[in-house]
């Protein structure tokens, strides 16, 4: 076992510290290394969806020892003055909510026509992707 040296100024400010300011300064410590690894993190994510298509669906490539599988929904969002304009003079359809969405399943089980009148207050676009990291195992 190593000696300790008394003189050392970490071990004497250790012992002047109580054990809830070590707490809280290894907390801190981990919250920053947290927010930066999250950052980390992000751009990383990013730069792999940089690879796959900016659409909605499943995509698998390999990269080196790695299988990556990037999924992508889909978000939806309607134009409110576009639905305020159909909707004005005449009552809600039951799949029309009164802040003026519409729910998708609701939509989709529409015929092609109510769809139509809809679709100018649709805007379709590609959610966040969602990553999955597989090793690929080697073969022996």
């Amino acid at each position: 076992m190593a000696e300790i040296d008394w003189g050392d100024e970490d071990v004497l400010e250790c012992l002047e510290r109580t054990p809830l300011e070590t707490f809280a300064e290894e907390l801190m410590r981990l919250q920053r290394q947290e927010k930066d690894t999250r950052e980390k993190i992000s751009i990383l994510k990013t730069r792999l969806a940089a690879h796959f298509p900016e659409e909605p669906g499943d995509f698998v490539d390999a990269f080196g020892d790695f299988t990556v599988t990037m999924k992508r929904s889909e978000t939806w969002t309607w134009d409110t003055t576009k639905l305020n304009t159909l909707y004005a003079s005449v009552p809600l359809p039951t799949y029309v909510k009164k802040k003026l969405s519409i729910d998708k399943r609701s939509f989709q089980a529409l015929d092609n026509d109510e769809k139509g009148d809809l679709l100018p207050a649709l805007t379709r676009s590609p959610g966040a992707p969602r990553f999955t990291i597989t090793e690929i195992s080697g073969e022996e």
